[in-house]
């Protein structure tokens, strides 16, 4: 069973009408949903975290240092549900394949692998097809399969945790040079090195470089709605801060430019100015560099690899 948003908010008024805090009690319990989906421990365990550790931070940022809080805590919960993926081999396939390749699986209750998910909490039928059940369970489960391709991957993400002072500057994610720096170490690991690979390589291989650059201080998710074969969209939170970048492969300048609108689309759902896009190239003759755009009266900085 789960928390809905007006359930939350209601919690919340009644937290709200005893201590005086001034929060927008929809407006958080909006945000506490978008990464529980309503889970009823994780919804209790960030109010808990911000009634503890950031009681003047009943906003957007406490909610986003009680996620990172849970992400970095050691409870029974997580342990028991990484335990049932450490042993379940067709588990780990399913969740990798959503994850990474954004392959729709279809809800069928003769899928028993997919149901083992969705009996242990991990997975949830979302107009017929099994998706992961919120982002805190879909961060732990990047996290712990980012951990498995270090090992043969390890270069990128070395590299991502050698260029950090070069991309944070001041505390604050500069996302510009975060693609700059990419462009570059890309180029140095990987030109004339590495044969033609699918979206998958290519979202993980980033993944890799960013999470030593914002690991303990900022939280990554996947949006859900362009997670596809095709294209997606990274959701990067860093003290107060959002960014959001658009993964491709190049398919030609049609598609493209379709790309654009789209990722121009998401990020006024954020209500952002700027996104960024990286796509990757296979042609001969591309150019490795970042250039800005303006698309439908939103800033685009658009890194080429």
């Amino acid at each position: 069973m789960s928390l809905s948003v007006q359930g939350i908010t209601g919690m919340l008024d009644e937290y709200e009408n005893d201590h005086n805090t001034g929060m927008d009690t929809h407006k958080i319990a909006q945000e506490i949903y978008d990464y529980t989906s309503g889970y009823p421990f994780l919804v209790s365990r960030i109010c808990q975290i911000i009634d503890t550790e950031f009681p003047t931070e009943w906003n957007i940022n406490g909610v986003s240092e009680a996620v990172k809080h849970i992400l970095s805590e050691n409870n029974t919960l997580f342990d028991s549900l990484m335990g049932k993926v450490y042993v379940n081999e067709p588990l780990r396939e399913i969740l990798q394949s959503i994850l990474f390749s954004g392959d729709r699986v279809s809800y069928n209750q003769y899928n028993i692998t997919a149901m083992d998910g969705e009996m242990y909490g991990f997975l949830t039928n979302n107009d017929g097809a099994m998706v992961i059940s919120n982002r805190i369970f879909e961060v732990i489960l990047y996290n712990y399969f980012l951990n498995l391709k270090e090992v043969k991957d390890s270069p990128i993400s070395r590299s991502g945790s050698d260029s950090k002072d070069q991309i944070i500057e001041n505390g604050r994610l500069n996302m510009k040079k975060l693609l700059e720096r990419y462009i570059t170490v890309f180029d140095d690991i990987y030109e004339g090195k590495a044969d033609i690979f699918d979206e998958e390589e290519g979202r993980t291989r980033f993944l890799l470089f960013i999470r030593p650059i914002i690991n303990g201080t900022g939280n990554y998710y996947i949006e859900s709605r362009t997670r596809n074969r095709e294209r997606m969209d990274i959701v990067i939170d860093y003290l107060g801060e959002r960014f959001v970048v658009e993964l491709m492969i190049w398919r030609g300048k049609a598609y493209h430019e379709k790309g654009e609108v789209q990722l121009a689309d998401y990020i006024s759902y954020y209500h952002l100015d700027t996104g960024y896009m990286l796509t990757y190239s296979f042609n001969q003759s591309k150019s490795c560099d970042l250039t800005e755009k303006e698309v439908n009266g939103k800033k685009l900085f658009e890194a080429f690899v």
